[in-house]
């Protein structure tokens, strides 16, 4: 069996490395760990920073990979929903929408899946991983003005949270108008007692835990024949 996976910086397998101060590739990422536990091909077209237009456009330039690929995975939100920090730390009273605003999200990936159906493959869609929003806070205002992006989510950390959320939500009720194939990697990380030792310093991306949590959730939904060929 052949998946073609599209995706962000977590379908990728980026982890921040502490020791090192940056972002790093692993080797132990949830695909690799799928490849391996299946003995199936998986090209891994994600890419770090990836929203869906981008990934729409990276799917248009892999054409020839997918043919005799019997799974296309997406994997997409985690960008689109972000903020541009810097300016919200500047200007927070501005009117300012996020990378992919939702009615523009759920057009170009409602668009990439029956695109992706419409070769006859089996679609995926994954679900986002639950950011820790403490965390994620302090990461993002680290030399920035913290009273301003605090007062921009409304004085409540809790807010990166939510806002996420309903891009999750966008994903799933994606999947149900599309009949494409859902694994909630969320619900996977959430029925661990203590999530957040899932995700690395920065509180969004999955640490090798959490690649571990995922792989499992996307093994569990080849075991149950969730996943079948064509």
């Amino acid at each position: 069996m052949k998946f073609c996976l599209f995706g962000d910086s977590i379908a990728k397998g980026v982890k921040f490395d502490e020791e090192r101060g940056r972002y790093v590739q692993m080797e132990s990422c949830f695909a690799n760990l799928f490849r391996e536990e299946t003995h199936s091909d998986v090209e891994n077209f994600a890419c770090f920073g990836s929203t869906v237009d981008k990934g729409a456009q990276i799917y248009e330039r892999k054409q020839a990979s997918l043919a005799d690929s019997d799974y296309i995975v997406f994997e997409f939100g985690g960008n689109d929903c972000d903020f541009d920090w810097e300016q919200v730390s500047k200007s927070p009273s501005t009117e300012m929408l996020c990378r992919t605003p939702m009615d523009q999200f759920m057009d170009v990936y409602g668009r990439m899946v029956a695109r992706a159906m419409g070769l006859g493959k089996r679609v995926v869609l994954l679900t986002l991983p639950p950011l820790d929003p403490e965390r994620y806070f302090y990461w993002i205002t680290e030399k920035r003005n913290v009273e301003n992006i605090k007062w921009f989510l409304g004085g409540s950390i809790s807010f990166l949270y939510r806002w996420q959320e309903l891009y999750n939500n966008a994903v799933r009720l994606l999947a149900a108008k599309t009949g494409a194939v859902l694994v909630d990697l969320r619900a996977a990380f959430l029925r661990e007692r203590r999530y957040a030792d899932c995700l690395c310093i920065d509180g969004i991306h999955p640490n090798e835990w959490g690649h571990v949590v995922m792989s499992h959730e996307l093994m569990n939904a080849f075991r149950t024949r969730r996943l079948n060929t064509p």
